[in-house]
């Protein structure tokens, strides 16, 4: 998160030494009256949350900041922005789960409410998103802010790479009053990133490219793109929200394909972003050559996982909740980094309305030898 408050500070903002991680009431009103916030926590369409203890609607537990009334704004360590003017705020990044809506983009939710409280751009994402991926997209984000980039723009540049499957991050939310970029400050005095893009854009031949269409241009490329070796997402992807429009227009969708080692999905593949007639806009090509050479290696076996493997880790997740029988859904990714060499197992739990969070995903590090 270096790269967030070094490019709000060079771009002449005031940054607070908590930015990322308000720890009481005191820092939510001291960073709610900046102007540029960036808020990395749980949420749901009315509250964020720094609480430890579990989120509710109403933020009952610890450092909530939400759209309850003058009541509820006394519970301790309770927030209310519901009647806060955010006229000073240029922009503000909700990054948590349903800070713009309940499966869509919502006026009424929290990144609603600070928009039509008058801050110029607020950020947020409609669906649940996991941390470790939300935190590669912000700081892909805040690399596109500091090379100059509009605040839109810098979202669909990095929504523009490929992240973990069924990551949430592409569908995020744009409200706007204005359509501006962090300062008018001389861009040569934003910082300077590390990050390599290693991205490659394909050429389109045509404006009106279908999907299909952009399937034969990758197979043009690349001869190994086949259903076998590729799994397909599909993200409903990016909207954004202006009081000139009065709705929700959608921006952008996605079609995520990633490249799979035996039972194991990769970080190397293709984003085909789509605009809102579902006409092909961009591909961007996200493979690397290690991983062409991985694919032709004639034994798998280390990628292969056996049923035991998958039950392994669910009720290893499992093992978190102290009432198991409020998980009404569970979803489980085997992870290779290509470019770490490492395996990781991501486990998604999905909970009734009796606990205190729709969502939870657990990381693990895997080991075939653990179990």
């Amino acid at each position: 998160m270096l790269t967030a408050r070094l490019t709000y500070q060079l771009s002449g903002y005031n940054v607070n030494s908590d930015l990322v991680d308000p720890q009481c009431l005191t820092v939510f009103s001291n960073l709610i009256s900046k102007t540029v916030q960036l808020y990395f926590c749980h949420g749901n369409e009315d509250v964020i949350s720094f609480e430890d203890g579990g989120l509710t609607r109403l933020g009952s537990g610890y450092r909530t900041l939400g759209l309850g009334d003058d009541a509820e704004a006394k519970r301790r360590y309770y927030y209310s922005v519901a009647n806060v003017n955010m006229s000073h705020a240029h922009l503000i990044t909700l990054a948590s789960c349903k800070s713009s809506g309940l499966g869509k983009t919502e006026s009424t939710s929290i990144a609603g409410k600070l928009y039509n409280n008058a801050a110029d751009m607020v950020v947020g994402w409609y669906g649940d998103v996991r941390t470790d991926q939300l935190l590669t997209w912000l700081d892909n984000y805040h690399n596109a802010l500091s090379k100059g980039y509009l605040v839109k723009d810098a979202i669909k540049d990095a929504n523009n790479h490929l992240y973990v499957m069924f990551s949430g991050v592409q569908d995020n939310s744009f409200f706007y009053h204005v359509e501006e970029g962090l300062s008018a400050q001389e861009i040569s005095e934003l910082p300077k990133t590390n990050s390599k893009d290693e991205r490659k854009l394909l050429d389109l031949s045509d404006k009106n490219t279908t999907i299909d269409e952009a399937k034969d241009i990758i197979i043009s490329k690349n001869n190994d793109f086949n259903e076998n070796n590729y799994e397909k997402e599909i993200v409903d992807g990016f909207y954004s929200y202006s009081e000139e429009k009065g709705y929700a227009e959608k921006e952008n969708g996605y079609v995520n394909y990633y490249m799979k080692l035996g039972d194991f999905i990769t970080n190397s593949g293709y984003v085909v972003t789509l605009d809102n007639n579902n006409n092909v806009e961009k591909i961007y090509d996200s493979t690397t050559t290690r991983a062409s050479k991985l694919l032709h290696i004639d034994n798998k076996d280390n990628f292969k996982i056996e049923e035991s493997d998958r039950q392994y880790y669910i009720d290893l997740a499992k093992s978190n909740v102290k009432n198991n029988e409020a998980i009404i859904g569970e979803k489980i990714v085997f992870f290779y980094d290509i470019n770490k060499d490492e395996k990781k197992v991501y486990v998604t739990l999905n909970f009734d309305d009796t606990y205190a969070k729709s969502i939870e995903t657990y990381t693990y590090s895997y080991d075939k030898k653990s179990k």
